[in-house]
Formats: structure tokens, C-alpha cells, sequence
């Protein structure tokens, strides 16, 4: 509805799943352009309603605002910053103009997008989007603010996307509010990024394998990223089970059964992400696991609060290597877990970490200083795959003494008043004697302020949701065995 272009240079390369130098490394593409910024331009006040693709699109931008806006009905993105789209044309609303662009990014699940001239220092605040076909919010460039915004029900025509976006270097999202939509929440590529302050909940609605949070970098030197102080809760995840394994999920008639809750996380630190800092978060009701640390290193994981994640509040799965089948690593390095509080109570299984695929956990994680509580249940640190039988070490004495964890207990967190999500601890908490920080939740989520589009926003906890649908049969009846593959992060069956 409103196009602003200008021209900026940068290295989009970096971004391609392809590359796996360093950021600063990264050369401009041999087209890039003189720079010839918009600048100064601000965006205030509009109702933008009703248009095939994006509500406000700005490229090859310095210093431009998007504030007190509201966006819905859209067949694409709400505030695109960078002006990037799907790679594929069959993706979301039809184009009526051919897509141009440099192929680097991600959306949510890690697909190719087509990038264009950057936004510097560009802010979208104060927003109210809903009713989108793709994203809420995209920030491709650097140091790029989204703040204070509500994004919500997105991603009606393109599933692969996210609430907020964050391609580049030294972006931030903050302090925003967002929910409902079927994939991820806020998805960051790049280096330096900062999510902060966000309530993010009611995500991975129509998808699988996908958190409230998540990363895809697929490069060791890409780092420097902090998902920090956020609230994470109800990382659902929808998806089917398969007679035979994954490797035959393409057989239509493998599909016994469609299921939700499945297969989802509240932090996923997803393909080979390193360097990233995971602090002062809490992370509540996610299907699988609270974090997932899918092959990369160098990750620390410090003084966040796990709550009722189905299967285990942390995950350590390394990356498969693709010249040697069969044979798992994790990224070189060392991922540290130290401080947290991981906590859980039935149906989940009390497992406070869950090690997939790694016949020697011991080599990688340091874990040290934790408090596992799980409602009186014996404590099991888990070995195992995807799918199948939990395996491991039951007790916290026989854990310890395998040498991988140090210093950490088994105790009541004391928490305020769990059933209604309130996190906060009692002053005589056994988690402060560990280290552990209180964290400032009254920070998290929108705020007043004059440029909100709307106040009080309605964050819509108490909205009516489809129930998660289980056991949706394709030839398979309930009580039938064997169930190959059936997940450990299930709830009781409905």
C-alpha cells in the first residue's frame, strides 16, 4: 500500500545457508548499489486494511519509522523492511510482478527468501498487526528496531513465517507482544541480534519441529546473538505419526494419525546455531522440550525458569553429518548450562535434560548448578531418539556420578503461584543458593506509551482456541500396537 525505495549496499551472501565464512569476511554482491538512502521518513497513525500483498514495504532505508500504525487484512506482510519475499512464486497470495531479490535468509523453517536493499537503523514501534497472509514484521539490515508492537493470527496464506523476523546484524525485537500463528514467533539469523522482553505465546499452531524462538544459522561464525528475558509459553505444535520411520514419511499411506500437542520447543537453537546467550528467560508448556541445542557449540544457557515441558526442559541433539550416515556431532566447542531452574510435574516426564543421539553426552555439555524439581517423581536424565523409549539415569546421586553434571540439586523452586503462571520466587527458594537472579518479569510484553496504536492491547490468553486435535485417524485406532514412533512429549490422550 505504501512502497519506499531507496539503496543501500550489503552483503546479503552471509545470510545464504551456503555460506559458512565469517560476517565480516562476506563481500558486497558484484550489482550493489551506490548508496542512496530514503531517509528520515516516518510512517504514523495509519490503518492500513485490505491489499494483496504488504501493508508498508521500505527498501534501501536509513532512520525510517513505522509508529502507531494498524495493519490487517493482508495477503502478505504487514511492515517489510528490506522488501524481502518467498524464493517460490506458488508461496501465499499471487504476485502480480515477478519477485527480484539476492537469495540469502530464512523464514521460520529455513527456506530461501529474496532480499533487497537493507534497512539502517529503521524502527517500527507501536503497531497492531493481525490478519496477515505471511509475517508480521520483517527486519533485514542492521541494528533495525521492532518495539512495543502486537502481532497476531499471521501466516493465513504462508505457514513457513514468523510474528517477527530478524535477518542481519545487530537487530532488535523488544518488548513486543505476540501470538497465535501457526509457525514460529520470533525467528533471528545473523550476528549480534537481541531478543528481549517479548511475550511470545500460543505459537507453532499448524506446524512441527519449530519453537516460540527460534534460530537457523548453519554456520559456526555466525554468533554474538541473546534471546534474553523473555516469557515463552504454550509452544504447541500439530503433526502426524508414520507407521515406519521418518525416512518413509513421504509413503502417503505411512500416515496413521495426526496429533496436537507434538514436536514443539519454547528456545530452538536450530541447525548448527553457535555463540548465542539464553538468559533470564521462562519457558512454559512446550510440547517437547523448554530449549533445543541442535548441533551447534559455544551456547550458554543461564538462570532461565523450565516449567511443564513435555518430554525435558533442555535438549542437547547433535546435527547429523552428512558425509558419514549415521554418525552425529555436535558443533567444536562447548555448550554451558548453569542456573536455571528446571521443573515439571505430570503428565511431562521428569527428565530435566534429554541427550538424543549422543552415546557420550559427557563430551560436550557443561551442566552445572541447576534446580530439578519435579513434583516428587525420581529425576531421569535422559538418552534417547526422536521417538521411542526413554532411556537413562534415574536419580539425582546416580546422575551426579556420572560426571556431567556438577553442583546441581533437586528441590521445591517455591514458586509464587504456578497455577496461574506467576513464576516469581519465594524468598526462601532454594535457587538462590545456586545463583540464581530474579528476573524482571514485570518488563515483559507492551507497554504504554504514545506511540501504541492501541492501549490496553488485548494479549487474548483467555480467547477461544481449537482444542488440540488428537488421534485424527487414518487407518490407525486408539489402543492398536504396536505404535511405532510414538513421541514421549505426548500429553494423556483426549
Amino acid at each position: 500500500m505504501i512502497e519506499l525505495k531507496g539503496a543501500l549496499p550489503y552483503p546479503f551472501d552471509y545470510l545464504n545457508m551456503a555460506y559458512k565464512g565469517k560476517f565480516e569476511d562476506c563481500p558486497l554482491p558484484p550489482d550493489a548499489p551506490a548508496p542512496n538512502p530514503i531517509s528520515y521518513v516516518r510512517l504514523q497513525g495509519f490503518d492500513f486494511e485490505v491489499a494483496e500483498q504488504d501493508a508498508v514495504r521500505i527498501r534501501g532505508a536509513r532512520r525510517c519509522e513505522v509508529l502507531s500504525c494498524r495493519a490487517t487484512n493482508l495477503g502478505n506482510i504487514g511492515v517489510n523492511i528490506g522488501a524481502a519475499t518467498s524464493a517460490f512464486p506458488e508461496e501465499g497470495n499471487p504476485r502480480r510482478v515477478p519477485a527480484t531479490g539476492h537469495l540469502g535468509g530464512a523464514t521460520g523453517a529455513g527456506l530461501t527468501l529474496l532480499l533487497n536493499d537493507p534497512g539502517v537503523e529503521c524502527r517500527v514501534e507501536g503497531c497492531d498487526l493481525w490478519s496477515l497472509g505471511n509475517e508480521g514484521i520483517m527486519l533485514v539490515g542492521t541494528n533495525n528496531v521492532a518495539e512495543n508492537n502486537h502481532v497476531y493470527d499471521i501466516g493465513l496464506y504462508v505457514k513457513d513465517e514468523a510474528c517477527i523476523n530478524l535477518l542481519g546484524d545487530g537487530n532488535i525485537a523488544r518488548r513486543n507482544t505476540v501470538h497465535d500463528c501457526p509457525h514460529t514467533g520470533i525467528f533471528l539469523k545473523g550476528v549480534n541480534n537481541v531478543v528481549e522482553m517479548n511475550d511470545v505465546h500460543h505459537t507453532v499452531l499448524e506446524s512441527c519441529d519449530m519453537g516460540g524462538i527460534r534460530m537457523v544459522q548453519r554456520n559456526v561464525n555466525l554468533v554474538g546473538n541473546v534471546i534474553r528475558n523473555n516469557r515463552v509459553f504454550d509452544s504447541v505444535g500439530y503433526g502426524c505419526f508414520f507407521a515406519s520411520t521418518r525416512n518413509n514419511a513421504l509413503q502417503p499411506d505411512s500416515i496413521t494419525h495426526f496429533e496436537s500437542p507434538y514436536d514443539a520447543y519454547g528456545i530452538y537453537l536450530d541447525d548448527i546455531t553457535c555463540g548465542t546467550t539464553i538468559e533470564d528467560n521462562i519457558v512454559a508448556r512446550a510440547s517437547r522440550c523448554g530449549i533445543n541445542i541442535h548441533g551447534g557449540s559455544g551456547n550458554t544457557v543461564v538462570n532461565n525458569v523450565f516449567v511443564d515441558n513435555g518430554m525435558a526442559a533442555i535438549e542437547f541433539m547433535p546435527f547429523p553429518n552428512r558425509q558419514s550416515p549415521g554418525v552425529f556431532h555436535m558443533g567444536p566447542g562447548i555448550n554451558q548450562t548453569s542456573r536455571n531452574i528446571l521443573a515439571s510435574q505430570p503428565p511431562c516426564i521428569p527428565a530435566p535434560y534429554h541427550f538424543m543421539n549422543m552415546t557420550q553426552p559427557k563430551e560436550n555439555p557443561v551442566i552445572e548448578n541447576n534446580l530439578i524439581w519435579c513434583a516428587g517423581a525420581e529425576m531421569i536424565a535422559a538418552v534417547g531418539g526422536v521417538r521411542g523409549a526413554i532411556q537413562g539415569t534415574r536419580g539425582l546421586a546416580a546422575w551426579l556420578a556420572q560426571g556431567i553434571d556438577h553442583g546441581s540439586i533437586v528441590g521445591d523452586p517455591l514458586f509464587v503461584d504456578p497455577a496461574h503462571d506467576d513464576y516469581r520466587l519465594k524468598p526462601d527458594s532454594p535457587a538462590y543458593k545456586l545463583g540464581f537472579q530474579d528476573i524482571p518479569m514485570d518488563q515483559i510484553g507492551c507497554y504504554a506509551s504514545p506511540a501504541r496504536a492501541s492501549w490496553p492491547i488485548a494479549p487474548n490468553y483467555d480467547r477461544v482456541r481449537e482444542k488440540p486435535v488428537l488421534y485424527q485417524e487414518l487407518g490407525w485406532k486408539p489402543g492398536a500396537e504396536p505404535r511405532q514412533g510414538q513421541s514421549p512429549a505426548s500429553r494423556p490422550r483426549q
